[in-house]
């Protein structure tokens, strides 16, 4: 081996390209850890009165990104009509400050609809807001948002992470917020969804994210598709010669 001159040993450089020999990962996204339909039906229950109810609920029926969630105001909603739009979403801004911006994406802006369960659910979180705003009116900052810190001010992202993360190990369910919104897309595709309005409805730039985000999914339903297609042609033959 070659000993490095002054200029190289000055700027730590280095014969050879250490990651020359790293394989590419194949193509596709990382979606996290995602749960079926059982279990987060299974989660909601346990989370039944827990302050993560509500915002987890919400999570798994309308897939929200973190910070859109927690920039969500009670203006955004229509419980009569329901639907919510998600038009803005809360960051960090260097260790400590925080800022509400526009959503990731152009697209990001849009409006969802609410199941039934979502609307009773987040007027049931109304109601008990509103009584905590009533008990701690000499601190409360009404800033109208649905899910805000104690005090009513933003709720720090990443307090919220980590809040859900103890809630979720004391459960014993192996899921971050983040595989909510993954679980979310999952189950809306399983469940028959168009691709397109699976990603409308999770704010993505393209269909194309959508579809190389959960290649996985979207290859299970192919296979599902094609057995369904087999079985009914078997049918069909077994009426016509059997």
């Amino acid at each position: 081996m070659r000993l490095k001159n002054a200029a190289e040993k000055r700027w730590n450089v280095i014969a050879f390209n250490p990651c020359s020999n790293v394989e590419r990962v194949a193509k596709g996204r990382s979606t996290g850890k995602a749960i079926d339909e059982a279990q987060a039906l299974g989660l909601v229950e346990a989370l039944a009165g827990d302050p993560l109810e509500c915002p987890t609920l919400l999570a798994l029926m309308t897939g929200p990104r973190r910070g859109e969630l927690l920039g969500l105001r009670w203006s955004d909603v229509d419980l009569e009509t329901a639907v919510l739009r998600v038009c803005r979403s809360l960051e960090v801004v260097g260790l400590h400050d925080l800022r509400f911006k526009q959503p990731k994406t152009a697209k990001s802006v849009r409006t969802v609809a609410l199941s039934p369960q979502a609307v009773s659910t987040l007027k049931r979180h109304r109601a008990a807001q509103v009584q905590w705003m009533m008990r701690h009116r000499d601190i409360w900052v009404d800033d109208d948002l649905i899910f805000p810190f104690l005090d009513g001010t933003p709720w720090h992202p990443k307090r919220f992470s980590a809040a859900f993360f103890r809630r979720m190990k004391r459960l014993g369910v192996n899921v971050s917020f983040h595989g909510l919104r993954h679980s979310y897309a999952s189950i809306l595709l399983r469940a028959g969804t168009p691709l397109k309005v699976a990603f409308e409805a999770l704010g993505h730039s393209s269909v194309a994210i959508t579809a190389d985000t959960y290649t996985h999914v979207l290859g299970e339903l192919k296979r599902d598709a094609s057995d369904r297609l087999g079985a009914a042609f078997e049918r069909a033959a077994q009426k016509k010669f059997g």
